[in-house]
């Protein structure tokens, strides 16, 4: 999302300034003008880009996990689709002025699938999948769906084997269902929904890490934009954070599911990903991130031959 974001900037389409709210702003007409705090009409796209959009999960939760919530308050539907979702947030105050402290923000990135609809005249995969996976050689990468039966071929299945791992099932019927499917990763889209293999992410990953060996999607200026904005919160667009050793790293958890990729200052870039989550999944990415090390520690010779070359479906 932040790559397709800063591909429009790199085309002219928007700024990084752009305001998102407002007679200016990207996103109007019907409840996009019915905002409750001025300070709405303040956030910007860079602002959603690195989590400083003044919204915070302590006031209601996570508004991308809390459907039955959402549901009581705004009528309708027991699983509301985004739409619902930005007209409940845009009722409700905002708790600090954008720009100034960094919150993480789910909602914010499906906030950036709507504003790259309007500037692309496209629905937001239909862009991101013509203007940079089509380009990348990346044929299968997709937005997931809901429900076990609405699995695509070749998707796994996902295992939470946590200690509450059942919840009420989207459809509002009361019924326990595996934490796996019950939220909304159709709602969620720009916020972290896409399906993918390893190698989708890593030939994804190769394409935006500046490196000269592989042609890269973004211009250096852009890449650099994104790992340093240089504005405010200094947090990265799209990254998870840079180390002090120049590694760019991205983790992602959801039940059912958690992935970490790094892009190593030596050249070297990998992709963890898993279907299985239990009590101990926050240490996931710690224990990835030792077994690659040691790995990478043994090896005498990289294999020669382009692995992105194989068919892997």
């Amino acid at each position: 999302t932040a790559v397709a974001i800063m591909k429009l900037n790199e085309a002219g389409k928007l700024q990084l300034e752009d305001k998102v709210f407002g007679e200016n702003g990207i996103l109007q007409g019907g409840f996009y003008d019915e905002i409750r705090d001025k300070k709405i009409y303040q956030v910007e796209v860079r602002h959603l880009l690195n989590h400083t959009s003044g919204w915070s999960k302590r006031s209601y939760g996570d508004p991308m996990f809390i459907p039955h919530k959402i549901a009581t308050e705004m009528g309708g539907s027991t699983s509301p689709s985004l739409d619902t979702i930005i007209e409940f947030i845009l009722s409700k105050r905002m708790p600090y002025r954008p720009g100034k402290y960094y919150d993480y923000s789910n909602f914010g990135y499906a906030l950036l699938g709507k504003v790259i609809e309007e500037i692309s005249g496209q629905p937001y995969e239909e862009y991101v999948k013509e203007d940079i996976l089509k380009p990348l050689g990346i044929r299968h990468m997709r937005l997931a769906k809901n429900l076990p039966e609405d699995r695509f071929e070749n998707e796994v299945a996902y295992y939470d084997f946590s200690t509450n791992n059942v919840r009420p099932a989207l459809d509002g019927s009361g019924e326990l269902v595996s934490n796996t499917y019950s939220f909304d990763i159709e709602a969620l889209a720009a916020a972290g929904g896409w399906l993918a293999t390893p190698t989708d992410l890593l030939k994804f990953l190769v394409a935006i890490d500046g490196f000269k060996n592989t042609p890269d999607i973004l211009s250096n200026k852009s890449l650099l934009t994104m790992i340093k904005p240089g504005h405010g919160r200094n947090r990265p667009y799209g990254w998870g954070g840079i180390t002090a050793d120049n590694t760019w790293w991205r983790t992602g958890t959801l039940a059912g599911t958690s992935a970490v990729m790094k892009r190593l200052d030596n050249g070297i870039s990998w992709v963890a990903l898993t279907n299985t989550s239990n009590r101990r999944s926050r240490y996931f990415n710690g224990s990835a991130n030792y077994i690659m090390q040691q790995s990478f520690e043994q090896m005498q010779e990289w294999p020669q031959k382009d692995l992105f070359a194989l068919s892997y479906y």
